[in-house]
């Protein structure tokens, strides 16, 4: 914790890096995740407390020292582990995905996260199981990782494309039961991380669109697109320009390859679904998710008990830039 306030402090940052600091956080995390698990009460919640607040401290110094030093001590491999072992955690899960969305800005890091954690990663991706914002958490940092083509291969075997789409489809199924619902409004956040998917990991490559078109993704933008073009909320339709541009954009790159199969009529379907310069008639424009806010330095309260383990403030890749509330309303519409 002391730690957390000293990082804050830029004066003193570069010294603390310079001391191990990473390191010492490192070795700790995989000293004592062992026992986050344990029979003992006092014991699990005292280990998760001080993994939680080490991950936090780590997630305010995304460093070329932190990057070194999480490849030569298998970190990502540690992170790994313990988010298999603690799936049903969420707020742990939050604060292990902070940090790893920090380490795949760096290229090898980013492989690694890839190559051993997709799979781990994309079990939380379940429209029925997770939190509306923990599920968009879940797919921008899958997202991240789809737009390195290094991760293509890794992306493919770990079925995210499918399982994507499978989410789309299951919200778009949803609106179709209940109207009255508004799906699309309350999943807007995990259906723009699914565009944004969408559109990252065609532009790998012509093996990662010819997937994506497959299973179908032509129809699900289409869909999509419409749906955002009026999207609703209570007696209010919105215009969601940036979502209906991102359809349009991924629907572009899919054409853009030789692809066996691509019809006449998707090519027609590029003009059609272009977004338009002015809303329609009877829409307000719905502005895009708000950038995350930077994150509270890393503290943790004095004591931790068995059911609520010492954590640190940490940002979320996504909960951060979408209103925590099941029901929550949109930001103030603009035009």
């Amino acid at each position: 914790r002391v730690l957390g306030q000293v990082l804050a402090v830029s004066i003193a940052r570069d010294r603390v890096l310079k001391a191990g600091v990473p390191q010492v956080l490192l070795s700790a995390i995989d000293n004592h995740n062992k026992n986050i698990n344990s029979p003992d009460a006092k014991v699990a919640a005292s280990s998760m407390g001080l993994c939680s607040t080490c991950y936090a401290v780590l997630h305010e110094i995304p460093s070329e020292e932190v990057f070194t030093d999480v490849m030569e001590l298998n970190a990502v491999g540690v992170a790994t582990k313990v988010l298999l072992e603690n799936l049903s955690n969420t707020q742990f899960v939050a604060i292990i995905l902070s940090v790893m969305d920090g380490w795949i800005a760096h290229p090898v890091l980013s492989e690694q996260v890839a190559q051993m954690g997709l799979a781990p990663i994309l079990r939380l991706a379940s429209l029925e199981d997770s939190d509306v914002f923990l599920l968009a958490s879940v797919i921008q940092f899958v997202a991240k990782l789809s737009k390195r083509q290094q991760n293509a291969q890794y992306i493919i075997d770990s079925g995210a494309p499918s399982k994507l789409c499978k989410i789309v489809r299951g919200v778009l199924a949803k609106e179709e039961d209940d109207p009255g619902a508004e799906m699309p409004y309350l999943y807007r956040p995990t259906l723009m991380q699914c565009l944004a998917f969408f559109k990252g990991f065609s532009a790998t490559g012509v093996e990662a669109a010819s997937i994506l078109l497959e299973e179908g993704v032509w129809d699900l933008l289409k869909a999509l697109f419409r749906t955002f073009e009026v999207l609703k909320s209570r007696d209010t339709v919105f215009f969601d320009r940036e979502s209906c541009e991102t359809a349009h954009s991924a629907m572009r790159l899919l054409l853009s390859y030789d692809i066996p199969g691509v019809t006449s009529e998707m090519k027609a379907d590029i003009e059609k679904f272009n977004p338009a310069e002015e809303r329609p008639e009877g829409t307000l424009l719905l502005p895009g998710l708000a950038p995350a806010p930077a994150p509270a330095p890393a503290t943790a309260p004095a004591t931790a008990t068995a059911t609520t383990p010492a954590t640190a403030a940490v940002t979320t890749p996504a909960t951060a830039a979408v209103p925590h509330s099941s029901r929550a309303r949109p930001p103030a519409a603009s035009g």
